[in-house]
């Protein structure tokens, strides 16, 4: 195997020295009772020289509770200090305290080496209650290391194997969250695979960092809330064929930073070999599916995945909250209800504001229907530019901010 990549998820590998107010139950790491705080610290590992690491962690945190990655690595000797993922769960996300050092920084969501290499590395996760006392679930944490001179393997070829992952075109989606769609998108394809029926802006919402982006990290850590097992690697074409001959998709970084979704191999009469590929920067859903020659693949791509594994019984993120629209005096303009509770919008720019038309026709997911972005928040309203649409129009509106989504049915 090309990569060197550890994957901590059972109760043999969490090992008990490094727990700290923290204890194994059905497989996960809690905190133990009493206890708002506490803490899983790793053994110093050394995977040999390396410039690069993939840091992930999968788990559940209820309203409130918090997860915070960090993780210091070693050159020449000198470990770094703790370079800080921030505190992250569905609901939110604040940036790291420390992210970068004399020579190395994390950078969309990858621990990257300044100068030289690195020879060790070390992690710790921290466990934060909310105010009631409920824990996180920590149910994996991984690290996976873009080793000095790899190896790459293209493994044996694969004929016409291929997964059945949906496509979808970032150009079709919220304008304001095009600067991490592509990689919403990728992930987004690898859930609603498996028949989850998630929205690419709820995934980018979830991959946001602030105002910047969390990167694979985030992207895995997402995924996995909903019960997957979802890792981000450093791995090789083999990898990516294995993960398809056991049904799996990949969400694959290119250079540029640019983020795509490998669901299928070929190889023809000749013995060249293909690849198949969605592009979330493709001009519309159905445009997306593309293929590449395995050469053009080994030159773009950065050998940065995001896998993703079977599902698990666990408890998942919240599902979508039924809201209430009534139209109020102003002319498009709807106030929000929430089990017959007046809701108030914060106007921050937080809010994604959409809606589809009922139009007859069955989709794959509702992710495939057409979205209409001509909406807004307003006086902690809601607005809808609806000019065109005939009386009696059947609407499924969203609002969508991080951790959270209503849904709404209107009749104009």
């Amino acid at each position: 195997m090309a990569e060197k990549t550890y994957w901590m998820r059972a109760d043999a590998d969490f090992a008990p020295e490094g727990m700290e107010d923290v204890q194994l139950v059905d497989g996960a790491l809690v905190l133990r009772e009493d206890c708002y705080f506490g803490q899983y610290v790793t053994r110093e590992t050394a995977p040999g020289p390396f410039r690069a690491l993939a840091v992930s962690w999968n788990a559940q945190t209820p309203l409130g509770a918090d997860v915070q990655v960090q993780v210091r690595v070693r050159a020449a000797g000198e470990w770094s200090p703790w370079l800080d993922y921030g505190l992250w769960s569905t609901h939110r996300a604040c940036e790291g305290k420390e992210t970068s050092c004399a020579f190395a920084r994390i950078e969309e969501g990858v621990v990257r080496l300044v100068r030289a290499s690195a020879d060790a590395f070390q992690v710790r996760a921290a466990l934060h209650a909310n105010e009631r006392g409920d824990s996180p679930q920590l149910r994996a944490l991984g690290v996976s290391a873009l080793r000095d001179g790899e190896t790459w393997e293209d493994g044996e070829p694969l004929y016409h194997r291929s997964v059945p992952a949906p496509g979808y075109s970032a150009h079709v989606r919220a304008p304001a969250l095009q600067n991490t769609m592509d990689l919403a998108i990728a992930v987004t394809a690898l859930m609603n695979r498996w028949g989850e029926d998630v929205l690419p802006e709820e995934t980018a919402y979830a991959c946001r960092q602030g105002e910047g982006s969390g990167g694979a990290a985030y992207a895995a850590a997402y995924v996995g809330s909903y019960g997957y097992e979802s890792c981000a690697v450093f791995c090789d074409v083999a990898r990516l064929k294995a993960e398809i001959k056991r049904g799996f998709a990949s969400a694959v970084q290119m250079e540029g930073g640019r983020w795509m979704c490998v669901r299928g191999f070929d190889t023809d009469e000749d013995g060249a070999q293909s690849v198949f590929l969605l592009d979330p920067d493709a001009a519309a859903d159905a445009e997306t599916p593309c293929v590449w020659t395995l050469d053009e693949l080994r030159a773009r791509w950065t050998h940065l995945a995001v896998l993703t594994h079977e599902r698990q019984d666990v408890q998942r993120p919240p599902e979508r909250i039924p809201g209430e629209l009534r139209a109020t005096d102003a002319p498009g303009e709807y106030a929000l209800y929430l089990k017959g509770e007046a809701a108030s919008l914060p106007e921050d720019g937080g809010t994604i504001v959409c809606y589809t038309v009922r139009d007859g026709h069955a989709y794959a997911t509702a992710a495939h229907k057409h979205f209409h972005y001509t909406a807004s928040v307003r006086g902690g309203r809601v607005t809808l530019d609806t000019a065109g649409l005939e009386e009696g129009a059947r609407l499924t509106v969203y609002l969508i901010r991080r951790g959270i989504a209503v849904v709404a049915s209107l009749t104009l």
